[in-house]
């Protein structure tokens, strides 16, 4: 998994949050981590 922080710079980056089933303590979950990233300019983030 690459880390969002490698795909954009940091300082576009607002918030990242983890979200899906890899989310909920003691839920069954499939191997794959969800991430929502929020970012400060579309444009700039291309």
């Amino acid at each position: 998994m690459k880390h969002p922080q490698t795909c954009l710079p940091r300082q576009l980056i607002e918030l990242i949050e983890h979200f899906g089933s890899t989310a909920v303590p003691d839920l069954a979950a499939k191997p794959i981590i969800d991430v929502l990233v929020e970012v400060a300019s579309l444009e700039e983030a291309g």
